[in-house]
């Protein structure tokens, strides 16, 4: 269960942006990011900590990345908007 649980982990270790914390709905080329993974990995990185797979420094970059880009990005009804 544990290497499940790691190897999960890392797939928003590997797949998610470090810019802007996004996280693509799959692995295929050009796949678009929802707030569904997006929300996952939030999770995971603070569960992550608690299970030891990274420290809680490490978990602050992503999470804060991801937290910075909703906060500052276009919220509106046009059709680039975040929200």
């Amino acid at each position: 269960m544990d290497r499940l649980q790691r190897e999960t982990f890392g797939y928003f270790l590997k797949e998610s942006n470090r810019a802007n914390g996004m996280v693509p709905d799959n692995t295929r080329k050009g796949s678009h990011a929802s707030i569904a993974p997006i929300g996952f990995a939030l999770t995971a990185y603070t569960t992550s900590v608690e299970r030891g797979f990274i420290t809680r420094a490490e978990d602050i970059e992503p999470t804060l990345a991801t937290l910075r880009f909703f906060r500052d990005s276009e919220h509106s009804e046009e059709a680039d908007a975040t929200g």
